[in-house]
């Protein structure tokens, strides 16, 4: 853990003097730190601050930037560049991150998301895979229904229901339940046309412990 001493924080009160610390931390940053940078974005002051942090290659400050990236929400959607790299690491706490500025953003129908999430379904860190799940819960009609049309393509499902033709029977019958991804995918168009808990009061054949996570969340009461 970096510590500093007070006369080190009072020279770090400037913005810049922050980003700077981030770049070349060379292990933990202090967090108090990284909040007060978050704070002065959300005052106004210059949003590239986070990509010169990405670009700085350094893999601490690359940690913090993610953590930034997660707290901006909407503000997040203007940072293509620093998204698209964050889809190139492995480590699950980024592409946590990722998941959350995706949550919390108003383009989820978008290309990039929708594909980051499929992906991110099938993950094999269970924290990554749940958030991917939350995503699903939180998403709308069209992403779900963007979700659904991509998962199709890329499972080579060329004949397949539209989103509006999904109901209990053809959710029972999916000859792809047992993959995660589609089985997460209808949890979610099943929570938004109402048939959720009907679904759920079933035996669950492939249990996964995000799904579970997720159902247990709804306060649904799952079969043994």
């Amino acid at each position: 853990m970096v510590t500093e001493t007070k006369k080190e924080r009072k020279n770090m009160e400037h913005p810049e003097d922050i980003v700077s610390y981030i770049k070349n931390l060379d292990g933990p940053a202090d967090g108090q730190s990284v909040n007060a940078l978050l704070k002065a974005i959300f005052r106004g002051f210059r949003m590239n601050s986070i990509e010169e942090i990405f670009n700085s290659n350094n893999y601490y400050a690359i940690i913090e930037g993610s953590w930034l990236v997660s707290e901006l929400g909407e503000k997040a959607s203007n940072l293509n560049d620093v998204l698209e790299k964050m889809l190139g690491f492995d480590h699950y706490y980024i592409k946590y991150c990722f998941i959350d500025s995706c949550i919390t953003s108003r383009r989820k129908s978008e290309c990039m998301i929708i594909k980051s999430i499929w992906r991110f379904l099938d993950d094999l860190d269970i924290r990554v895979r749940t958030r991917a799940i939350e995503w699903v819960a939180s998403a709308d009609r069209d992403a779900l229904r963007a979700l659904w049309e991509y998962g199709c393509k890329e499972m080579a499902r060329e004949e397949h229901f539209s989103y509006e033709e999904i109901d209990m029977t053809y959710v029972v019958n999916h000859p792809l339940i047992g993959d995660r991804r589609f089985r997460a995918v209808l949890i979610g168009i099943s929570m938004r046309k109402r048939f959720f808990e009907k679904w759920i009061d079933m035996k669950i054949e492939h249990e996964d412990s995000a799904l579970i996570e997720i159902l247990k969340k709804t306060g649904v009461k799952i079969s043994n």
